[in-house]
């Protein structure tokens, strides 16, 4: 691929060369990156497959020039998805959630997805915990926060009070990320090597971050009852069918009939 740019020499002997369009990745412009993307992610196309459908077509392209249009200067496309989770988690009524056991890198992951009635994400972790969800819901933010919501998480998880009673402050506390918040735990005289209590802290930590943002609100979290989802307005994707015994009364005789909503 050629560009024809405009270049200049100044008076005192630099040179000015013309910028590229907009997009420009090892020659080939946004449109090809945008179709190659498309057909990688949402068609399951193989990169082998692509390199072939473009020099059929007429392309000079080869598959590692494919490869760095797929996997190169991904920042804009990570910022748009991180917005459009924050969005939908602050706008969205309900979300439906769910995760699956993905590899990712040869190393066995999960694969969590959060999608409302406008917008689907999936994010793809080492832990399918209820705190590595409650990180999700965070919604992009890194800080924890100790405050009402944060307290009112722990009394209905049923932790401590003693501890509980320790933590509360008179205002809200806002810590920047893990380290400060872990520090600020080990100072008030928790033990952080105890993984229970202190997951149940974190949580909390992260429950308050949520609120704090304006994230997920009245918002109901609808899962399969699976542990790690039943954070906030939960409810349930499935519905019992309603099993009657009924009793004939002609002869006696009896039978089972399955009434299905």
């Amino acid at each position: 691929m050629h560009y024809r740019r405009e270049c200049w020499v100044t008076p005192d002997g630099k040179t000015v060369l013309a910028a590229l369009p907009a997009g420009i990745i090892g020659g080939y412009g946004a449109n090809l990156r945008r179709l190659c993307l498309m057909l990688h992610a949402q068609g399951q196309v193989t990169t082998a497959r692509l390199t072939t459908l473009l020099n059929d077509i007429g392309l000079d392209i080869s598959k590692r020039q494919i490869v760095r249009l797929l996997t190169r200067q991904l920042d804009g496309f990570v910022a748009e998805d991180a917005a459009v989770l924050h969005a939908g988690l602050v706008s969205s009524s309900y979300v439906t959630v769910d995760d699956t056991g993905a590899r990712h890198s040869h190393n066995p992951c999960y694969a969590t997805h959060i999608g409302g009635p406008n917008f689907t994400v999936f994010r793809t972790t080492k832990s399918k915990s209820r705190l590595n969800f409650l990180s999700l819901l965070r919604g992009g933010y890194q800080d924890y926060v100790l405050n009402d919501a944060a307290f009112d998480y722990l009394k209905e998880r049923r932790a401590d009070a003693a501890v509980t009673a320790g933590l509360r402050a008179l205002e809200p506390q806002r810590f920047c990320n893990q380290v400060p918040f872990l520090a600020h735990l080990a100072d008030s005289g928790i033990d952080i090597f105890d993984r229970q209590e202190i997951g149940t802290l974190a949580e909390a930590g992260l429950w308050g971050a949520i609120r704090h943002h304006g994230l997920v609100g009245n918002m109901v979290i609808v899962s399969d009852d699976a542990g790690q989802f039943r954070v906030g307005n939960h409810a349930l994707c499935w519905v019992h069918g309603c099993f009657i015994r009924s009793c004939g009364q002609s002869d006696g005789a009896q039978g089972d009939t399955g009434h299905h909503p």
